[in-house]
């Protein structure tokens, strides 16, 4: 059976809790060490995350959205705007590289 993330917070303990709070409500819920990147782009050290089965990540999700402790309850749409917003900081650096290379070799040339 497939699991899914469905929250990710700052410790093992919080996850634990969190993962009771679903299995008292009927949903199974498994917990692990988890690396990744918050929203704002700082690394998540010392994560934990709680995974439910696909059939029941609405419920879970709904049952967090009233429940949860202090974390992040995660929706395809968070992961996608959380990996987008890491990979723009180097896009943009190395934009801002090329134009400032450009502008010194356009200056060199006059």
């Amino acid at each position: 059976m497939a699991y899914e993330l469905v929250w990710v917070g700052p410790g093992e303990g919080a996850a634990a809790i969190v993962a009771g709070g679903l299995r008292a409500k009927g949903i199974r819920a498994r917990t692990s060490g988890y690396n990744a990147t918050y929203r704002s782009g700082v690394p998540a050290l010392q994560s934990w995350a709680v995974y439910v089965r696909t059939r029941d990540l609405e419920r879970a999700r709904e049952h967090l959205r009233d429940n949860a402790p202090a974390g992040i309850v995660e929706t395809p749409d968070d992961l996608v705007a959380a990996n987008a917003r890491v990979l723009m900081k180097p896009i943009l650096l190395g934009i801002i590289f090329l134009l400032l290379f450009c502008i010194a070799v356009s200056l060199r040339e006059l």
